[in-house]
């Protein structure tokens, strides 16, 4: 049964991955997809947009090939170690999770000084980012779990690979990387808890 799960999740992995190269492959290429209309921003949020949250999830944005690589590569590397679930969940909360506690705060500042989050409230946020930079909070946490001077060295290429990204990231971005690798990380040590308590 594990290694059905394990089939399926990546196959469901690589079916993500595929989507989100046609995506980018049609948007490139015959501008028939709108990346504005698939992004989501608090104020798509606000205005009851939640699929946004969703859709935004299958654009890239910046250069496809390393982003596509890095993501397969995590995927396949937390469905082979931590298995289906803790990929999926971790995926979820990077994405999703960073994404509704950046708008929460971007909610927060506003009622502070409106001015100081206008370029942000609606402008497009999408991108795959966020669940590869989950899958490297995964691997963060698996490592330093797991101990060992190796263990520390992985967490700490983890986590420097992050800060790399994050200094030449923009906007909202810089912000949802750094929750995106945390929410990772606790997803991964909650289920190592979960594992060890069954």
């Amino acid at each position: 049964m594990p290694s059905l799960r394990r089939n399926l999740g990546a196959e469901i992995a690589a079916l993500y991955l595929a989507a989100v190269l046609a995506v980018f492959v049609v948007e490139r290429s015959t501008g028939l997809v709108d990346p504005g209309g698939l992004a989501s921003s608090p104020a798509a949020l606000a205005a009851g947009k939640v699929w946004t949250l969703l859709t935004s999830g299958f654009l890239i944005d910046g250069a496809a090939a390393p982003q596509l690589a890095i993501t397969a590569a995590l995927a396949f590397g937390a469905l082979h170690c931590g298995g289906s679930r803790l990929f999926w969940a971790a995926a979820a909360a990077g994405h999703i999770g960073s994404t509704l506690i950046a708008y929460a705060g971007v909610g927060l500042v506003s009622l502070i000084d409106q001015r100081l989050v206008d370029g942000v409230v609606r402008s497009p946020d999408y991108g795959i980012s966020c669940v590869w930079a989950a899958g490297l909070g995964v691997v963060a946490a698996g490592a330093w779990l797991r101990g060992g001077r190796r263990g520390r060295l992985i967490a700490s290429a983890s986590f420097g690979i992050l800060v790399a990204v994050t200094v030449y990231s923009q906007g909202i971005a810089t912000v949802e990387h750094g929750l995106a690798w945390i929410l990772g990380a606790a997803v991964a040590v909650a289920a190592a808890r979960h594992s060890t308590a069954a």
